[in-house]
């Protein structure tokens, strides 16, 4: 972990697929999801009728866990909170 950098203390992945990330500084950042991608390039890639925008997709649900090094993954994809922490990303 950066030594400027907050400890990661929740995340939380929201309708639109941007992920909050709360710091134990009271600081938020938001970050675009691997799933935010995979939504807005659905339909550059050949599919059979059945895309991520149906809706029996979205009972995944997110699996978040908080890792070491100030990391998190979420449904398997690993995030940085240093990395986010750093960035100028708007959650919309």
């Amino acid at each position: 972990m950066d030594e400027g950098t907050p400890r990661v203390k929740s995340v939380i992945l929201l309708p639109n697929f941007y992920v909050r990330v709360n710091y134990d500084n009271d600081q938020v950042r938001f970050t675009k999801s691997e799933l935010y991608y995979m939504e807005t390039h659905i339909f550059q890639q050949p599919h059979l009728g059945l895309t991520t925008l149906t809706p029996g997709w979205y009972w995944i649900g997110s699996d978040i866990k908080l890792l070491d090094d100030n990391k998190f993954s979420i449904n398997g994809t690993v995030y940085d909170g240093n990395e986010i922490y750093g960035s100028k990303v708007r959650p919309y």
